[in-house]
């Protein structure tokens, strides 16, 4: 069974631009994703998607110095570069991830790979079927051959950009498996780096580490940020 990581990432944020280039913690934003994605046991290669567009051959000179592997493609339509991936690649399933995640918790990922076993007859497996994950903490896992036929039934501008929202929006269609991390998480969290405010909030959640991000578990990082919210009251 052949998976293959895929994380979204640009420089052209509207509201934040460059941040998954911005430096957290002494590195790049989109390093600490790196480095839980590479705690995992699953063997899986890892490739960038970004756009064709001219800002973003900063991010490339970045995978190409850190050894990453990038691709880039259509700047609107996100789908299509995740389509192209699949196409030359040709995993069994794909992960999706997002660049702007920096503390996502690799478990989470593992508890998708063990769902995975149980159940390879699965088209997709995600935490945000029951949003079972805080944002910046979710996870999906797809079935390649069945993203690359569902494509051509992508009718709205929302499918391309948002790549997995038509199965969603047609989960009835599909064997579906939700991803329970076990965190009633009750719209109090948000782990993105969407604005320079949330960035901030994540630069205190570092400063509170004394050990690498990845040992920490959700809980824990729920505990910082709860820490953060409580002193800027």
């Amino acid at each position: 069974m052949q998976i293959l990581t895929i994380i979204q990432a640009r420089m052209g944020s509207k509201r934040f631009p460059g941040k998954v280039l911005r430096e957290l913690a002494g590195q790049a934003l989109m390093g600490h994703l790196l480095d839980a994605v590479l705690k995992i046991s699953l063997k899986t290669e890892v490739v960038v998607a970004s756009s064709c567009k001219s800002e973003n051959s900063a991010l490339e000179y970045y995978c190409n110095t850190s050894g990453i592997v990038i691709e880039r493609g259509d700047e609107e339509n996100v789908a299509l570069r995740f389509l192209n991936i699949l196409k030359k690649y040709k995993p069994d399933f794909f992960i999706r991830l997002n660049a702007d995640s920096p503390l996502l918790d690799w478990r989470i990922i593992e508890k998708g790979r063990n769902i995975l076993l149980r159940n390879g007859d699965a088209d997709i497996i995600s935490t945000v079927f029951e949003m079972t994950a805080p944002p910046g903490m979710n996870v999906e896992i797809l079935r390649a051959d069945t993203f690359m036929r569902e494509y051509n039934l992508f009718s709205r501008p929302e499918h391309f950009e948002h790549v997995t929202k038509y199965f969603y929006e047609h989960a009835y269609r599909f064997r579906k498996y939700s991803l329970d991390t076990g965190f009633k998480n009750e719209g109090s969290y948000t782990f993105t780096v969407d604005t320079p405010e949330d960035f901030k909030r994540m630069e205190k959640i570092f400063s509170f580490m004394e050990k690498p991000h990845m040992e920490y578990s959700l809980e824990e990082k729920c505990a910082m940020y709860q820490q953060v919210i409580t002193e800027n009251a």
